[in-house]
């Protein structure tokens, strides 16, 4: 009896008769590889299952040597979601030609209705530590390609993050016609509060400055780091007013936060905003943005400013006054 490397998995039995599967059991049963088995009388029925609960390995029993009888094999293997799955072939000892068809068509290995439940341990234990190698792979793949995209202190999404997310709001906005809106975050005399406080107390100050972001927006929000100081939010269907009540709301909270280990400490941050109803490249989204928020740091700091298609080029207005204009034209 081989080791239980899958004692918890599922198995699931393909055979036309209620014969073939229990010979198919039978043999599986002694292995230990398996906590239960799933049964199927046809191959539509044994994809239905497949797909509603998760299996470990299909255990297949052909009847006929035609191409035919391995159409399912072929389009279950074009199926990413479960293509991993290893398919064993049952045949009898001398049913050579169904074994090369199904083989062809995919089967990751035949076994007979003969052999010994050793010997079919021992041959189902090598694929499925492949499959276990291979899910292990890809969840390392995943979690590095996370990594890549995540900011290692807030567990916000970084810069690489934020570019990908604006083009594909981008392409979005263009099938769609719906407007996004886009903040550019700086807190306020960041180097200050390290030189003053020191790194521990700026990087306080950033996570508490993500908790209030992550409390202040919508799923449907991309929230990122940028950099330093600098954050980031998109707002899918965000016109300018419901992007300024989040940005002055933003605004206000962080000039309240307290850091408890530091008391005395406070801090304050500038947005600036830019509302975007027709096509730019990301990069003229981005400057027209920082432009907005260059303003805020130029008229004081801890403000919210504005960058809009409804005003001149290259102009910029305080947010209280481009809502007042804003809901004067009945943009509102």
């Amino acid at each position: 009896k081989g080791t239980n490397t899958m004692a918890t998995a599922t198995s699931l039995i393909l055979g036309e008769s209620a014969q073939q599967r229990q010979a198919i059991s039978s043999i599986l049963r002694p292995t230990g590889l398996f906590e239960g088995n799933l049964e199927a009388s046809s191959q539509r029925e044994a994809l239905h299952r497949i797909k509603n609960q998760e299996v470990a390995a299909v255990f297949y029993a052909a009847d006929h040597p035609a191409k035919s009888e391995f159409r399912w094999l072929r389009l279950f293997q074009k199926q990413s979601d479960l293509s991993d799955i290893p398919v064993f072939l049952f045949t009898g000892e001398d049913d050579e030609q169904t074994r090369i068809l199904g083989l062809n068509s995919g089967a990751d290995d035949c076994l007979t209705f003969n052999m010994s439940s050793g010997e079919a341990a021992a041959r189902i234990r090598r694929h499925l530590l492949v499959k276990q190698n291979l899910l292990a792979l890809r969840r390392a793949k995943d979690e590095l390609a996370r990594q890549a995209m995540t900011d290692p202190l807030t567990g916000l999404g970084n810069r690489r993050l934020f570019l990908q997310a604006l083009e594909a709001e981008i392409s979005r906005m263009n099938r769609t016609g719906e407007k996004f809106s886009l903040l550019m975050l700086d807190l306020d005399h960041f180097k200050k509060v390290n030189d003053s406080f020191g790194h521990q107390a700026g990087d306080a100050v950033l996570l508490a400055l993500s908790e209030i972001l992550r409390g202040g927006l919508r799923k449907s929000d991309t929230l990122c780091r940028l950099g330093g100081e600098e954050f980031s939010v998109i707002m899918p269907g965000a016109n300018l007013v419901d992007a300024a009540r989040v940005a002055q709301r933003i605004r206000g909270k962080v000039a309240c936060v307290s850091i408890p280990s530091w008391p005395t400490l406070r801090v304050t941050i500038s947005i600036g905003i830019r509302c975007v109803k027709h096509a730019h490249p990301a990069e003229t989204i981005i400057a027209e943005a920082d432009q907005a928020l260059y303003r805020a740091k130029c008229l004081g700091r801890n403000r919210v400013e504005v960058f809009s298609e409804n005003f001149l080029r290259n102009t910029t207005r305080p947010a209280a006054e481009a809502l007042n204009l804003l809901a004067a034209a009945g943009n509102a």
